[in-house]
């Protein structure tokens, strides 16, 4: 065996040709980050066990970035700290204790750009908070519409838009924000809002001549970029998308 402590019952690997299925299988069991022990356990207790080769750890590293996900190293020596860094590692496990004695100038960098905080804990309410606020604009926007009915019917044949799609708007808008915010179907849904925001920003707030609409007009590019986002990344852990695979 070329990696991965034998005397634990955890998934291994042999070589680097292998991470992009090693890494597919994790994620299909529901994993929301790559853990690598990268660690022979002498540090700790005076072990040698079989641990893996750096080229190893970092086609890890590449298999889980494809798949948008972070790849953590579990590790017990600052040597083998490095070399978690040179394969390209996102973080790693037992920092606070290493970081104290470290003398690599590369590896004290690190240990201060990552800090100490759990990456997956993060990301998964900055997802969360992030597909909420998004949505409620639109939530917020498309129940308006409903009770203001004819004035918003009104504003819409003055800059030449066809009253008939007032229902196909409000739709978009409530439909659109709710899949945001619980995170089904995201992708699709995001790029759909995003041509619905660039398109209303060029419909309706296309004076750049008058401040107030060049600000609303650089509110709806901002809006899409958000939605683009999601289109690359997902919705994450806390939704519908993650629940159904």
């Amino acid at each position: 065996m070329d990696g991965g402590w034998a005397v634990l019952v955890t998934p291994t690997i042999a070589a680097p040709e292998e991470a992009s299925a090693f890494v597919a299988a994790r994620l299909a069991e529901g994993s929301d980050f790559i853990k690598i022990i990268y660690d022979n356990a002498h540090a700790s207790f005076g072990l040698n066990l079989p641990t893996l080769k750096e080229d190893t750890i970092a086609a890890l590293v590449s298999a889980a970035h494809a798949q948008h996900r972070l790849a953590v190293a579990h590790i017990g020596t600052e040597q083998q700290a490095a070399g978690a860094i040179d394969a390209g590692i996102d973080g790693l496990a037992h920092l606070f204790v290493m970081i104290a004695t470290a003398t690599d100038r590369k590896t004290v960098d690190f240990g201060s750009e990552v800090g100490a905080a759990s990456p997956t804990a993060l990301r998964s309410i900055a997802e969360l908070s992030g597909r909420v606020l998004l949505a409620a604009l639109f939530l917020i926007a498309g129940i308006g519409k409903i009770g203001s009915y004819a004035a918003t019917a009104g504003y819409m044949a003055a800059v030449g838009v066809p009253t008939a799609l007032l229902p196909v708007v409000i739709a978009t808008e409530v439909l659109g924000g709710i899949a945001i915010a619980v995170g089904w179907k995201t992708r699709i849904a995001a790029f759909l809002l995003a041509g619905f925001t660039l398109l209303s920003a060029l419909i309706f707030h296309s004076n750049l001549a008058d401040q107030v609409q060049f600000v609303m007009f650089l509110k709806n590019v901002s809006i899409a970029g958000g939605f683009l986002l999601l289109v690359a990344n997902g919705a994450g852990r806390f939704s519908l998308d993650k629940r159904a695979k």
